[in-house]
């Protein structure tokens, strides 16, 4: 997020990035905490400016109104549209979910777990 920020820049920039959002729903939060911050969230996803202008990356969280602390990997890289930060964020998700899935069946089966990571598919 760009430092420094007055809270008019907050509120430009909230309404600028929840333009660029393609799917309904969006919401914004603005609020203060060493400067001005902002970021949209819908569900349990939230998007916020990277501190390269520009760019944004996408969170996700346990709680349905963006709260909380990210439960995936939060900053999984940051694009230009913002769109682009939803999608990549929902694959690294689903990618660790399926990881975490492929040990429980193979506890649940019985079935011998190497010594070895399960690989995640990086989107």
């Amino acid at each position: 997020m760009p430092f420094g920020m007055t809270q008019r820049q907050a509120e430009v920039g909230a309404k600028k990035l929840l333009r660029m959002m393609k799917s309904p729903g969006w919401k914004v939060r603005i609020w203060y905490n060493l400067g001005w911050n902002y970021q949209v969230f819908k569900d349990y996803l939230r998007v916020s400016p990277s501190v390269i202008p520009g760019k944004f990356y996408c969170g996700m969280s346990f709680e349905a109104d963006g709260n909380g602390t990210p439960a995936f990997l939060y900053r999984n890289g940051v694009w230009k549209d913002p769109n682009t930060a939803v999608k990549k964020q929902i694959a690294y998700a689903r990618a660790q979910t399926d990881a975490v899935n492929a040990v429980v069946t193979k506890v649940e089966t019985g079935e011998k777990l190497k010594c070895t990571s399960v690989k995640m598919k990086r989107t």
